[in-house]
Order: C-alpha cells, then structure tokens, then sequence
C-alpha cells in the first residue's frame, strides 16, 4: 500500500542531496563548462537551475498535506516549522500513518 508519507519522503532526500551536494557540483559544473567548453555562460545556467531545484524540493517537502486532517503539516497560519515532529493542526506524528492515535 502506498503511504503519504512516501510523497514526503521523496521529496525531503532531493532537497538533502541537491543541498548537500551544491558545492561539489557547482564546482564540477563550473571546471567542466570554463576549462572544457569554454563557456561561462553554462555556469550560470546550471547555477540558476540547481537554486531553482533546490527550492522547488524545499516547498514542496513543507507543504506536504497531513495524511489525518488534510492541512498541511508545517504551517499553521503564519507559523511555520519546517523540523516539526508532528502536525501543527492535529498532532500526528511524523511518520505516524492516519489510523494511530493523536501523540
């Protein structure tokens, strides 16, 4: 059975790893496109592609819907927590499936 939390999942690794990995492959990008192809103009390109990249999988990691209530787990109002262990609308922990009890 597929879990929600799946959807979560997948996008919060993207964001660790485009994160994690921003310095080695903007330098790789960067000694490829300027020592190899000449071209400085695909540095750029890429370094505007990963940032984009990168807060892509950030928003959509933290709008992640609760399986539970339906709202969306970080936010609440205008309080946002990104790190939260469970919802801020209904507590379900993170990582809990719907059916276990509030925590």
């Amino acid at each position: 059975m597929y879990s929600a939390w799946a959807n979560y999942r997948f996008w919060w690794r993207l964001w660790l790893l485009l994160f994690l990995g921003y310095i080695p492959g903007m330098l790789a990008i960067v000694y490829v496109s300027i020592w190899i192809l000449d071209c400085v103009a695909v540095s750029y390109v890429a370094f505007f592609a990963w940032i984009a990249a990168l807060a892509t999988s950030w928003i959509r990691a933290v709008a992640f819907t609760c399986p539970r209530c339906g709202h969306t787990f970080f936010h609440r109002g205008w309080f946002t927590n990104g790190f939260a262990r469970k919802c801020l609308h209904c507590g379900l922990r993170k990582w809990a499936e719907p059916g276990q009890k509030r925590g």
